[in-house]
């Protein structure tokens, strides 16, 4: 994701609205395409279910017939006079009788009725004495233990056996038997008729593939051994799950498991378990039913007549088959939606782009010197008004800088005609003086009037810039107006400071505030340039005297706040863009224990340096402290910073090394007061308290709010232009929101604002 970010942020326009309708598609057609597949694999689901529950149900309809068949017709075979007439002689008589031979005929006859399925028709005394067998070698065996045999002397009614294993491994069968009652209506004996387990097979393999080509049927007893597998013969007689050692030799000991080795007699399918167990609720489940990996949609049909369970099955890729064909037309309608709106958006992005991307070229062009580059006006809109102001802004800067250089050129050639003569010297200097002042005067003015289209300007792009929507171009286009704006008003206000400093009028203005609150507003002003750079930045109360770091600072300082604040914001801010890598260190202490008044500020850098022949010019008005390092600015940084040093009566001092890095320092003497008479204050967007500063009257205050809830830079500015040509009650106030206006604070100077109005309610 992050990756994609950046591409998106380093792509032109064009392709950032095509990705952006190519979403938007995405996000119209891919829900509704998902939707409808979901819609159709229910569907699909609900008709399989149906299906195989109506092929498992046929099959167990089938079992059932076939049980119950068969049991009404051993009861009915029971009541032969064959049978009846020979169990009803008594036992001396029934050896070589005539009725022997009758009853033999019979059963032989009964067993050639199905004999590929039937292996034996047995008769059998109440005693368990196997009379008469057509498998000859069960003859006058004990057959009383068998459930076959029990279960119809017990009941007097025909009853059908579980699937039982002889101990020759391959002989499995189950048994009907039915009472045998003798001529006096007693039951005499049992007639068994024993079953191969082949006729269930082949019972249950009558509906393989009656779903679909892959469906098929498995048949499954109360203990979920597999009786019958009409896809995996292999698995028949394993139990889906392994049994428990005690039911597994309960059953080995009924007959009821082959004569095999534990783990020939199981699978492991916890998932199909769980499904058959809860058959009863929901008889329709998926799970791998082969132990093959494929899964399966199943249902789970009980039988009447036994305790068995017919399971049908088919691979849910087969009744899914047509949501796959549909997911392959979504694709194919998908791909040809994706090429249309790539040649839609490549007219429509051209047509959007191409403004912007204009007044971007423009602007990049001011930014690099030629003030005579125009801005065409393509439309009456936000972006054309924005074009037209931009122009009225270049105008003027254009003639105004003309005009300064007609004017510093008229100045030049006067100081030259004056120094031709000795004579004329003092007065050709008070002439260069009075010259020098009126450029100063001269700068001020004009910096004034450029600042007021150039805020006009930037407001403009403010306000666009919170309008939605714009691509990403276009505020791109808009970051770029601002900072090229930003870079024309820094250097705007340095040479403003610069002209009132060499005018001589440049004052402080002393007053409380808190110390460490001071500091703490810094570090976290740098924190966040050091961040966005990759830097490190480290604030250290420093004992100078011992040269380590120190916990101890005073409390409250009565100074200039706020031309202290602009010196280490200046030596900050250089040593971030001297500085490639490393860390910024700002180390504030005493330099002298016996004069805690004095209190010296340094700058420390990890950066670039300083080559020892430049130390000395660092400090000259448009000078950069290194000449083969370039980093943004004006160069007048460090000489302001030098002069308002001076004025607070010391001197900036620097010490560097090429490579290793730079340091900058101060002391300057802020006396110390109480620690009560000052609030701690830390700047803040959601700060609740008002700066400590003289606010001008209430309807002031609403004018300069209301202008700043409209976001009208140019209002501001004239409200504060007026406010100090009146008065110089409120040059702290004035001095403060000009900060805040010129950083394009908009929303700290309404919060300030409204502060101001609702404290003077409550005066």
């Amino acid at each position: 994701m992050r990756r994609l970010r950046s591409w998106l942020q380093s792509s032109a326009v064009r392709t950032k609205l095509m990705v952006a309708f190519l979403a938007i598609a995405l996000l119209a057609f891919g829900p509704l395409s998902l939707l409808y597949l979901n819609i159709m694999s229910d569907a699909l689901r609900d008709r399989a279910h149906q299906a195989l529950y109506a092929a498992a149900s046929r099959t167990a309809v089938s079992l059932d017939v076939f049980i119950d068949s068969n049991l009404d017709a051993l009861r009915a075979e029971a009541r032969l006079p064959e049978i009846v007439e020979f169990i009803s002689l008594p036992t001396e008589e029934r050896a070589g009788s005539l009725e022997e031979t009758k009853a033999g005929e019979t059963l032989e006859a009964l067993r050639l009725k199905d004999f590929l399925y039937i292996s034996s028709y047995a008769l059998i005394d109440q005693n368990g004495i196997n009379l008469l067998d057509t498998f000859t070698p069960n003859i006058n065996q004990n057959e009383l233990d068998d459930d076959c045999v029990q279960e119809p002397l017990r009941l007097g009614l025909p009853y059908m056996s579980s699937v039982k294993f002889a101990r020759t491994v391959g002989d499995v069968y189950f048994c009907f038997s039915s009472p045998v009652h003798n001529a006096y209506g007693q039951i005499a004996g049992v007639l068994r008729l024993r079953y191969s387990i082949a006729i269930l097979q082949d019972i249950v393999y009558e509906g393989h593939g009656m779903v679909g080509p892959h469906s098929f049927a498995v048949l499954l007893d109360e203990n979920y051994l597999r009786l019958s597998h009409d896809n995996q013969p292999n698995l028949i007689f394993k139990t889906v799950v392994p049994l428990d050692a005690e039911k597994q030799a309960e059953l080995h000991a009924n007959g009821r498991l082959p004569n095999l080795p534990p783990e020939s007699l199981a699978t492991n399918l916890p998932a199909f378990q769980a499904g058959l167990d809860n058959a009863a609720n929901q008889p329709f489940f998926h799970a791998e039913i082969d132990d093959d990996g494929t899964l399966e949609e199943i249902a789970v049909a009980p039988l009447q007549k036994a305790p068995w369970y017919i399971v049908y099955a088919q691979p849910q890729a087969d009744f899914l088959a047509p949501v796959a064909q549909a997911i392959r037309t979504i694709l194919l309608v998908a791909t040809i939606t994706g090429i249309i709106i790539i040649l839609a958006s490549l007219y429509i992005t051209r047509w959007l782009s191409y403004p912007i991307s204009r007044l971007n070229y423009v602007a990049e062009r001011i930014a690099a010197g030629d003030l005579t580059a125009q801005a065409p006006v393509f439309a009456n809109d936000e972006i054309g008004k924005l074009a037209v102001t931009f122009n009225s802004m270049t105008s003027q800067l254009r003639a105004t800088i003309q005009s300064w250089q007609l004017r510093s050129k008229q100045l030049s050639q006067e100081v030259t005609e004056r120094q031709r003569t000795e004579a004329a010297l003092q007065e050709a200097k008070e002439a260069a003086e009075a010259a020098n002042e009126a450029k100063s005067t001269f700068l001020a003015n004009m910096s004034h009037e450029l600042r007021t289209p150039l805020h006009a300007i930037l407001g403009y792009a403010q306000m666009l810039a919170k309008q939605n929507p714009l691509s990403k171009q276009q505020q791109e286009g808009l970051r770029i107006i601002q900072s090229s704006g930003q870079h024309l008003l820094t250097l705007i206000n340095d040479i403003l400071d610069l002209s009132k400093i060499e005018a001589g009028e440049m004052a402080l203005l002393r007053k409380p505030f808190h110390f460490p609150a001071f500091l703490q507003n810094i570090s976290d002003i740098i924190r966040v340039k050091v961040q966005q750079k990759g830097l490190v930045f480290e604030f250290v109360p420093y004992d100078f005297v011992r040269d380590e770091p120190s916990g101890t600072l005073v409390t409250a300082v009565y100074g200039d706040e706020v031309r202290l604040r602009q010196v280490l914001l200046n030596l900050l801010d250089n040593a971030i863009k001297f500085t490639p890598s490393g860390t910024i260190t700002l180390k504030v202490g005493h330099p002298d224990t016996s004069k805690l008044q004095t209190i010296r500020f340094l700058v420390e850098d990890t950066g670039v340096g300083i080559a020892a022949e430049e130390l000395e010019e660092i400090f000259a008005p448009f000078q950069q402290a290194n000449r083969q390092y370039h980093a943004e600015g004006t160069g007048l940084g460090l000489a302001i910073s030098q002069h308002l040093v001076q004025i607070m009566g010391s001197t900036l001092i620097v010490q560097s090394i090429p490579g290793v890095g730079s340091q900058f320092w101060f002391d300057i003497d802020l006396a110390i007061i109480a620690a009560d008479t000052v609030t701690e204050t830390i700047s803040s967007s959601t700060s609740s308290r008002p700066p400590l500063a003289a606010p001008p009257p209430r309807e002031v205050l609403e004018q300069l709010h209301t202008a700043a809830k409209l976001g009208d830079i140019a209002a501001l500015q004239e409200q504060l232009d007026t406010l100090e040509e009146t008065t110089a009650n409120h040059n702290t106030f004035i001095m403060q929101f000009r900060e805040l206006m010129e950083s394009f604070q908009i929303d700290k100077m309404c919060t300030v604002l409204q502060h101001y109005i609702e404290h003077d309610n409550e005066a």
